[in-house]
């Protein structure tokens, strides 16, 4: 059995590590095991900027790595 727990009306596997000062999330999300969202991007110059914004009723699977953006451009 998987070891879920609800968070602002989301499934939050008991593994997953997830910064939530960085990202903003919606509801009816699943969250699975060693899911990991808002680490530092892996890039070696650019400084991360930001944050992750996730709207209602995604699936995040076993070891997906949501990173945090390197940089945000203007929309005109």
């Amino acid at each position: 059995m998987l070891n879920f727990k609800k968070v602002k009306d989301n499934l939050i596997h008991q593994t997953a590590v997830i910064n939530w000062k960085k990202i903003s999330i919606g509801k009816g999300n699943i969250i699975g095991p060693y899911v990991i969202i808002g680490n530092n991007a892996q890039h070696p110059i650019l400084k991360n900027s930001g944050f992750i914004k996730i709207g209602d009723n995604n699936v995040f699977n076993e070891f997906t790595n949501v990173h945090l953006p390197t940089s945000i451009k203007k929309k005109l």
